[in-house]
């Protein structure tokens, strides 16, 4: 396998990922981080890789550079909120991939991304709509929910009002710790 190139590695998942494939026997050499905020990288891990490049998922310049000679994308899912910004930034992400020809696309989406009515999880839905109709071989991860996301379904939330939170489309929430 040729060059993997990172996302997300200064967040908690990116970063433990990161961390097994090295425990895995992963040849630092043959990792490329692409980081927005290159001081945010863990020490422990800049002392291991080798070759850490800036990459903003809003801009795609940044990210054709970031994932040039690189063979296959972990593509951790953006942390911004809103739905079309956090389409776009990983439409810059897709688009950077397909001109620097990588051959595919690992990308972190949400259990219930296929869950249509449930407004937090359209962005997941749309990327992983542009992964399908791209020519990039692509493999979707199915996560469970942080439970650090949780205040998003809080909404506006009045404990003295009621006692009960309603999840979205009145479903179950796998969390992950």
């Amino acid at each position: 396998m040729g060059k993997i190139v990172f996302t997300g590695s200064t967040g908690a998942l990116g970063s433990r990922v990161l961390r097994y494939l090295f425990e895995f026997g992963v040849n630092p050499k043959d990792i490329i981080i692409s980081v927005y905020n290159p001081n945010g990288i863990d020490p422990q891990l800049e002392k291991i890789v080798f070759d850490v490049r800036h990459g903003d998922y809003k801009k795609k310049e940044t990210l054709e550079k970031a994932f040039q000679g690189g063979e296959v994308l972990f593509l951790v899912s953006s942390i911004t909120i809103n739905n079309e910004k956090r389409t776009e930034e990983h439409r810059n992400a897709i688009d950077a991939a397909i001109n620097v020809r990588i051959k595919h696309i690992y990308y972190t989406s949400s259990s219930i991304a296929d869950t249509r009515d449930v407004e937090i999880m359209k962005a997941h839905l749309n990327t992983e709509d542009l992964l399908k109709s791209s020519p990039v071989k692509y493999t979707i991860i199915r996560e469970g929910f942080y439970s650090e996301v949780f205040p998003l379904f809080l909404g506006h939330f009045d404990a003295k009002t009621t006692n009960e939170i309603v999840i979205p489309a009145d479903g179950g929430i796998p969390f992950v710790a």
